[in-house]
């Protein structure tokens, strides 16, 4: 299917537009997962550890297990959109440009 030019620039900007709440997201993930681990270290500080090889040993991993790849996630995701955050940051009169681009190339198309 044919794109017409317009709808390349749209989709970047786009992408630009909602780089930054994502970034916002991971970072909020990151830290929300933190957090749960250090809840689940002050839990094992203040309370009987069951043993490993026991159920609660296995449950207990398990949930570490989980909260420590939803942070890998989320530092990952912020790690990836970093440089596009501070591209956006230094480029606003280029965002600014693109998007009277935009507004060009569609009037444009129309005719």
């Amino acid at each position: 299917m044919y794109k017409k030019p317009s709808e390349y620039i749209e989709e970047f900007l786009k992408f630009i537009r909602e780089v930054p709440e994502k970034y916002n997201n991971a970072q909020s993930q990151e830290k929300e997962a933190d957090m749960e681990t250090q809840d689940i270290l002050h839990w094992t500080e203040f309370n009987e550890m069951p043993n490993i090889d026991g159920d609660g040993g296995v449950l207990i991993l398990g949930v570490i297990g989980i909260v420590r790849r939803k942070r890998r996630s989320g530092k990952d995701t912020k790690t990836i959109l970093q440089p596009v955050v501070e591209w956006i940051e230094h480029h606003k009169s280029t965002i600014n440009s693109l998007e009277q681009l935009l507004g060009d190339v569609r009037k444009a198309e129309k005719i």
